[in-house]
């Protein structure tokens, strides 16, 4: 699986090793010591009160009806490839 890694501890150790002696191999051993995490990965749920709109003839004008898998965070009807919530990357199965 993906790992990754901040992109502002990237920079920093890039700008301070930047027109050193050696400074592209100090970078590179630098960044591959950096911590690592596992991204998230989710998928775009309609949420319960939505479907429940629909199906009464209601429409969604002002609702967020998609609910983040990962945390909960809802959006409006344009989905989004990653939640502005958490992060997540919507690759999931279940995607709007």
């Amino acid at each position: 699986m993906e790992e990754m890694i901040s992109r502002d501890a990237v920079l920093t150790i890039l700008n301070h090793n930047w027109g050193k002696p050696k400074g592209y191999s100090q970078s590179m051993n630098e960044i591959s010591e950096l911590p690592t995490i596992q991204p998230r990965i989710g998928h775009w749920c309609m949420a319960e009160e939505a479907k429940k709109r629909l199906e009464n003839g209601d429409t969604l004008l002002g609702w967020m009806p998609w609910i983040c898998s990962e945390c909960g965070g809802a959006v409006g009807k344009h989905q989004t490839s990653y939640c502005p919530t958490c992060g997540a990357h919507m690759i999931g199965e279940e995607n709007g």
